[in-house]
């Protein structure tokens, strides 16, 4: 869980892009884990919190740049997982 984790945290330091929520539930579903899940959740904020913390004070360009290498449409680890903002 700790990619769902890291792409809400890529939301948080990136205001140009959001979860696909679509993307989400399908690879929530495929692991058949669900956020209700307190040991799910506590992984999901550990990693929303390290990931958040890695990039206080960089720039907010390098932090879209990153999320988007690695879960944008083309994203290397789990594509689609985060859209640009409309």
């Amino acid at each position: 869980m700790s990619h769902i984790g890291q792409a809400i945290a890529g939301t948080k330091i990136c205001s140009e892009v959001k979860v696909s929520e679509g993307a989400a539930a399908l690879m929530l579903a495929a692991y058949e884990v669900t956020l209700d899940d307190p040991v799910i959740a506590a992984v999901v904020r550990s990693k929303i919190s390290e990931t958040v913390d890695a990039w206080s004070g960089r720039s907010e360009t390098a932090a879209c740049a990153a999320v988007l290498a690695l879960y944008g449409p083309d994203g290397s680890n789990v594509p689609g997982l985060l859209l640009l903002k409309k």
